[in-house]
């Protein structure tokens, strides 16, 4: 009854200068300039959880789960074992434009890293960590905190609302932010909702980390302390409150600047650098007229994040707007023009990706020699692409229909690439469906075979058909072979209660007995029901 399925699976010029503002978050963190913001900082209210209308910060909008898997794809290299040959992308599959531009051949490895790295955390959290702050616990950092210039690092932290990892940044110090600033920047940005755009989920002030350090000064000192609790120090005196700002965490993500720039640079493909282009036109676009927003500064190559080969996120949205120490009427005025300075921005990053070959035109992500920019791209790439940028420096041209027309030829590849990479992961998708499915089935039939809590009791002896249920689990896992391709499909049968004879053997092989996997099935979920009845009546014993 083996079947060993091989399925595969294919899986004007550019001469406008920055803003002062662009300029100031062109760092690697943005850190307020000028002498507003600190001047604002003593007269804030004390909060302890920045609220609205009494509730804390927290956007209400489901997130788009991600899928992990730990299913391998390659065969194994041990003695007697073969491994599923599920899922392993053919030749062909990989000669394939979708796996070059959105799935890479070995993006299970990627998946399986991102999987491991949410369930880390620091082995000892008292002398490095609070054990959790607000609802949030696990904390992991992400970036090194030893740098004695850095403003704000970054930690995986998981929720304990919904089990989900985040992504944790920390604003060291006290908070600089008015507060009726973060939370304008929060209402605001919180409703931002785009595929190319990393979502804010949360924000709050914190003592935890504060009193963990007075905990471990204190405890340098030789001075009698106990451990922080709530946010104050040992003998019960507030502590410096920071600001936290809680995203969507990608595990496996770098910065434009780590995954374009760093390393080897050869030439983006015109097809390519109209995939990036046009995600990122798109995250602008929608900020603009869907939620009249502006990026405020964070599009650059240190702030936007490539979440997956050639999957491009704009990041760090709403912190500079939390920071700017202006009244809201003054912020609201400015809009038309960070706007303008958005698209501007946009222009220097995309000029660089594609002139990213030269060393002498870009360094560091950014554009050090115009004119050598410029021959650059008119050496590797079509007219299109040069008129293209030349509008993105030049905001008036936008949405022309001089504009329009060259998003229009160029939008159709890229789509067709989305829907090629949504049919691949919703392959993907039903087959860790299934394989979810199995692994409940395998752990029903662990649950009920040979416990050593029910050894010599006649209530629960393994006659009839919990019998039956014994000789298949032997079938199954106690073969001969380590078949996992074996293994899954008879699981697969079990779960799908398909009709087919089996044929059962005794440890003794004095006795052999047929019986459908419909009747197995049907006996495993009487034994586990009887088995509840059983550990519910221990349980009420006690």
């Amino acid at each position: 009854m083996r079947n060993r399925n091989t399925r595969g699976r294919s899986s004007g010029t550019l001469d406008t200068s920055q803003s002062e503002l662009a300029s100031a978050v062109d760092a690697a963190e943005f850190v307020p300039a000028g002498s507003g913001a600190p001047e604002h900082a003593p007269t804030e209210p004390d909060l302890a959880a920045l609220t609205l209308s009494g509730e804390r910060l927290i956007a209400a909008r489901p997130t788009a789960q991600g899928f992990s898997s730990t299913q391998q794809n390659e065969r194994g290299t041990a003695a007697g074992v073969r491994k599923p040959r599920r899922g392993r992308l053919t030749r062909a599959a990989a000669d394939t434009p979708l796996l070059t531009a959105f799935l890479e051949e070995d993006f299970r490895v990627r998946w399986r890293l991102a999987g491991d790295l949410v369930v880390r955390c620091v082995r000892d959290p008292p002398a490095l960590l609070p054990f959790n702050v607000s609802e949030y616990h696990s904390l992991l950092p992400l970036e090194p905190t030893t740098n004695p210039s850095a403003t704000a690092v970054v930690y995986k932290a998981v929720s304990a609302e919904n089990g989900r990892a985040y992504a944790l940044r920390r604003y060291l110090g006290p908070m600089l932010a008015r507060s009726d600033g973060v939370v304008r920047a929060f209402r605001s940005y919180s409703a931002v909702s785009h595929p190319n755009i990393v979502a804010l989920r949360a924000a709050f002030t914190t003592e935890a980390f504060a009193a963990l350090d007075l905990y471990r000064q204190r405890a340098a000192s030789g001075s009698e302390a106990g451990m922080p609790a709530n946010g104050r120090g040992a003998d019960g005196h507030a502590t410096d409150r920071e600001l936290i700002f809680v995203y969507d965490m990608y595990p496996t993500a770098k910065t434009v600047l780590e995954y374009y720039f760093q390393g080897e640079t050869p030439s983006l493909s015109e097809e390519l650098f109209w995939v990036l282009a046009l995600q990122l036109v798109s995250a602008v676009q929608a900020l603009h007229q869907q939620y009249h927003l502006s990026a405020y500064g964070a599009i650059g190559a240190h702030h936007v994040l490539v979440v997956a080969p050639n999957r491009l996120k704009l990041n760090k949205l709403g912190i500079p707007a939390a920071f700017d120490p202006d009244d809201e009427d003054l912020v609201l005025s400015r809009v038309p023009e960070y706007q303008e300075q958005d698209w501007i921005a946009l222009s220097e990053l995309l000029l660089a990706l594609a002139a990213r070959s030269n060393a002498h035109a870009v360094r560091e992500g950014r554009v050090r020699s115009l004119g050598a920019a410029i021959e650059t791209i008119r050496a590797l790439y079509s007219a299109d692409v040069e008129k293209f940028l030349q509008m993105l420096a030049n905001p008036a041209q936008i949405s022309s229909d001089a504009w329009n027309q060259i998003l229009v030829t160029r939008v159709w590849s890229p789509y067709e690439h989305a829907l090629n990479h949504g049919d691949a992961l919703e392959t993907i998708a039903q087959e860790q469906l299934t394989d979810g499915d199995l692994f409940v089935v395998a752990s029903k039939l662990a649950a009920v075979t040979e416990r050593a809590d029910v050894v010599g009791d006649p209530q629960w002896s393994e006659v009839g058909d919990r019998y039956l249920l014994k000789l298949f689990r032997d079938r199954v896992f106690h073969g001969t072979d380590l078949d996992l391709e074996r293994i899954r499909d008879e699981l697969r049968r079990l779960n799908a209660r398909t009709e087919e004879h089996m044929l059962l053997h005794s440890r003794d092989g004095r006795s052999r007995l047929i019986v459908t996997y419909a009747e197995l099935a049907r006996f495993l979920e009487t034994a586990l029901q009887d088995l509840a009845g059983r550990l519910a009546a221990q349980r009420g014993c006690m």
